[in-house]
């Protein structure tokens, strides 16, 4: 529960640092904002950032609805990062960088069966 936990409080604020540091590439983003697809990236990146924040707001909370909510953010984490590869990889006709993907396929792998599974997490999330 820990990790889940510190990922959660953790997510958004590595989220807002890294859109802080992408407003800092100037010329790149100036041509870049012309492309439709940038936009699709960055309302992708949005979604999953409200979502998150809603989820950590739940789960803080020790909700029930924070357990099947914590799982529907780890897939729709895998879905966002697979869209977000493939588009990049079309912007710049280059492969798509997969580490992402691959990082959220992992985490979803370990906590969607241990977070339906585990008892302690039924014990906790009981409000």
């Amino acid at each position: 529960m820990l990790l889940p936990a510190f990922a959660l409080g953790a997510g958004p604020v590595i989220m807002a640092i890294q859109y802080a540091m992408l407003m800092n590439l100037g010329p790149w983003l100036t041509k870049a904002a012309g492309d439709g697809r940038f936009w699709a990236i960055v309302g992708i990146d949005l979604a999953r950032f409200a979502f998150c924040i809603f989820v950590a707001i739940r789960f803080y909370a020790r909700r029930r609805s924070a357990r099947p909510l914590f799982q529907v953010l780890l897939v729709s984490n895998v879905l966002g990062a697979f869209a977000t590869a493939i588009i990049t990889g079309w912007m710049y006709e280059a492969e798509p960088p997969v580490a992402d993907v691959v990082k959220a396929l992992i985490y979803a792998t370990i906590f969607i069966p241990a977070m339906a599974i585990s008892k302690r997490a039924k014990a906790t999330f009981t409000k």
